[in-house]
Parts: C-alpha cells; structure tokens; sequence
C-alpha cells in the first residue's frame, strides 16, 4: 500500500471516529452507533490494521463491528491523541505526563462531553428525544397555559342553508388549513382550546422582529467551555499509587526515574486540587452584522429559528375576544424580546425614540 493510500485510509477512519463521537454526544446508544457503522460499511478496525500492516494482509470478510469494539472505541484516550499500551493503559513520559502518538482527533471540551454523554448511556438517563418541530418552535406559546403551540390541520367548510330543510348544513371544501394549536391539556376545567391559522403568523414575527432588531449589530451568547479535571486527578492518584508500589522495589538509577515520575505526577495533581473543575461561562459577542443582514442572508427556516430564540423572541398568543367578528392578527400576537440579548432592549427603545420624534420634526 502506498504511502497517500495509508493517509487517505487513516484520515477516513479518523473522520468515522468522529462522527461515532457527535452521535454519542447526541444521545445515540452503543446499538444505534453499531448499525450507523454497519449501514456505511466502515472498515472494521481489525481490517484497519490489516491493510496498515507490513506487507499489508488481506482483510477478513467474515469480520464485523461488536458493540464492546464500539464502546471501547470511545472510550479510549486516543481520541486525545494519546499512546495506549494493549491493555488500554496511557503510556507516559519520564515526568508522567501522556505520551502523544498523533493529533488529537477530538479537543478536550469534546472529549468530556463525550464521557459525560457516555455516562448518561450507562445510567440509562439521556431523557426522551423530541420528535416534533415546526419554525416557531419555543418562541409561540398559548396565552392561557404559557406552554409550546404545535402544527396542527383543520379542513375548510362553507356553511350554506339546505332548500329541503332550511337549516344550514356545513359542506367541506376539500381544502386544509394549518393552524397552530395548543390542544388545552394544561388548561383549567372549562377552559377551551386554543388556535391561530399560521398564514400570516412567520410574516408578523418577521416584520416585527426585523423593525426593533434589525438596525442593530447583532449579538450572540458564546458558552466557554469549562474543563472538568476530576478523571485526569483520579488517573493521576491512580499513577501515584502505582509508582509509589514500584519505587518501593526498585534501586539505584531504576528508582530514580521512577522517583522523577513520581514527582511530576505529584505536582501535577497538587496543581489540578486547587481548581478541579473550572465551571463554563458566557459571554456577549457582538458580531460585525445585523440581525437584518442575517435574516435576510437566509432562507433557512431552522436558521431563522436559532435567530429568534438568540433573540429571546417570544410570541404569545390570546384567545379571541370575539367568535363572530375579524380579528386582527395583531390583536391576537404579543412579541416581546428576552434577556438573551443584553443591553440592546435600552438601545432599541432610544433608537425607537428617536425615530418617533424625528417623524414629529419633519412633519
């Protein structure tokens, strides 16, 4: 095998690591990884190593993944570019710090996520999974129980008075109609449903949203990563005891580099107790565009979304005050704008302020 078909197949494997760590983060099972792998055809990592090997071997036909290969897999710290002996043990250096084999193939805030992902797997505590969804998503609530509206369809009819009868009959139209709804099960005893057609409703969000947010830079909520020390302490005190047993037996130079990899570890870990974990933060990003600039950048429904709810966007919806007569769309929709972007509500007011008294001047 030549030299570029060795880095095209060790980038490949690296690429289907990493795709194995996003669907572990995302709450895929050992089971659902398995039969991902399966579905692509990855290479197995026993014929990984057969066709790396010198002079390459043929791969095993018969061979398949195993959900203890997928566990261990991402469980392993070479995801963090770390050396492993074959019992899974990290290789170190004289002073004990982890011998590097390559680059790691995830960062270290990925690689926490990961094992915090792979303890709820354990536990059996990842929660369900939503299987809804619609481009108002979080941001339309029902007035009256303060909880998500759904898409829901209704179908049309015109109601026309029966000439045999004289009574009015309802007779379908054959079209449907989507509304959002909220079915009322949080609502009290007697408290009816709630719904809104959704023709017009994107439109009022966007020509409100885009008139108090869109002169404005655009702001974004950036998480810093924590880091989570506790595993490499527990490894740490872990190597202390290990090194500590094999000082005891050994004499001379032996015991000396032992002895230097004992201090290295002890300083290691007297450095991490003081901070073991460093908590993640937020902070405000002002971005170079606006937030018309980026609506109107896209048409993505999804992206938009993700705007509105940077935004703190929310959009209430009250009940009718009358069956019979035409509601405006604007009598029945409250949008109001949350803490999620700071500081510019005291902006928005001021420049709205502005614009009034501007109007009043020049008229």
């Amino acid at each position: 095998m030549s030299y570029e078909s060795r880095r095209n197949l060790t980038r490949s494997t690296a690429d289907i690591r990493r795709f194995m760590v996003a669907r572990a983060i995302a709450g895929r099972s050992y089971s659902e990884i398995l039969r991902w792998l399966e579905a692509m055809e990855a290479i197995t990592p026993k014929n990984h190593r057969a066709l790396l090997a010198t002079p390459p071997r043929d791969p095993d036909p018969e061979s398949r993944w195993q959900l203890t290969v997928v566990r261990d897999m991402l469980l392993s710290p070479v995801m963090r570019g770390h050396l492993v002996k074959k019992d899974g043990t990290v290789v170190r250096t004289a002073d004990g710090s982890p011998v590097l084999q390559g680059e790691p193939l995830i960062d270290d805030d990925t690689w926490f996520k990961l094992q915090d992902a792979l303890t709820l797997l354990a536990t059996g505590n990842s929660g369900p999974r939503r299987k809804d969804g619609h481009p108002l998503l979080g941001i339309l609530v029902c007035r009256i129980c303060d909880t998500n509206m759904y898409v829901d369809w209704y179908a049309e009819s015109t109601t026309k008075r029966d000439p045999a009868t004289g009574k009015k009959v309802k007779i379908p139209t054959g079209v449907k109609k989507e509304v959002f709804r909220c079915f009322g099960k949080n609502h009290e005893a007697g408290v009816a449903a709630l719904s809104i057609q959704a023709a017009g409703v994107m439109e009022f969000v966007e020509e409100q949203f885009l008139a108090h947010m869109g002169p404005f830079r655009r702001t974004q909520i950036v998480r810093v990563p924590g880091v989570d020390y506790r595993a490499e302490i527990a490894d740490l005190e872990a190597d202390i005891a290990e090194l500590s047993t094999r000082l005891a037996q050994l004499r001379g130079p032996a015991a000396d580099a032992v002895m230097t990899q004992l201090q290295g570890r002890s300083d290691r870990l007297e450095e991490l107790a003081v901070t073991p974990v460093v908590p993640a933060r937020e902070e405000v990003v002002e971005l170079d565009t606006t937030w018309a600039d980026d609506w109107r950048s896209t048409v993505d429904t999804r992206a938009r979304r993700e705007m509105l709810m940077e935004a703190g966007v929310r959009v209430t919806v009250h009940p009718p005050e009358t069956v019979s007569a035409f509601v405006a769309l604007g009598d029945r929709l409250c949008q109001t704008w949350g803490q999620s972007v700071r500081l510019t509500p005291i902006f928005i007011n001021l420049y709205h302020a502005l614009r009034s008294f501007g109007k009043r001047v020049l008229v």
